[in-house]
């Protein structure tokens, strides 16, 4: 019996000191849907588009820390096949943490003709310690879609 006892208490202890694994987005705070991640460099989103038209398959957003107060932001727009047009618009946004909104600091288009995808970046300076995401709207023909990063911390 005092074995038996002896074995209950450790497992409860056992238990008690072990640690369930959570995700960083769990430990975070979401703002429109972008979770504001303090320990990482960089972020992509990916979404592959549902098809609903002929055109668009896919499109991303990508930020990158590459040095103090310097960001690198882009996206890409993917086609299903050669289209006579698609282009990325990627728009660079800023946190306002008195509103707890997103706000356009800097955008830019990269447009192609026949062909399958388009890409563009760009090195930016951006004011420090603030949190930042990239969005980007992706168009190919006559179809759209968008996609957007999670809020990176620049120091």
């Amino acid at each position: 019996m005092k074995k038996v006892l002896v074995l209950c208490m450790s497992v409860v202890v056992l238990i008690g000191m072990s640690t369930i694994p959570v995700k960083a987005e769990e430990q975070s705070v979401k703002v429109e849907e972008s979770y504001l991640l303090r320990d990482v460099t960089q972020v992509t989103s990916e979404r592959v588009i549902q098809p609903r038209g002929a055109f668009l398959q896919q499109g991303s957003s990508s930020l990158v820390k590459t040095g103090e107060g310097l960001v690198t932001a882009g996206g890409d727009t993917i086609a299903q096949q050669v289209v006579k047009s698609i282009s990325v618009n990627v728009i660079l946004e800023r946190l306002d943490e008195n509103d707890m909104r997103w706000v356009q600091q800097h955008s830019w288009i990269a447009e192609g003709k026949n062909t399958t995808m388009i890409q563009c970046n760009k090195t930016v300076p951006v004011p420090r310690d603030q949190f930042y995401r990239v969005r980007s709207i992706h168009y190919a023909e006559t179809d759209t879609s968008s996609s957007f990063t999670d809020g990176l911390f620049i120091k």
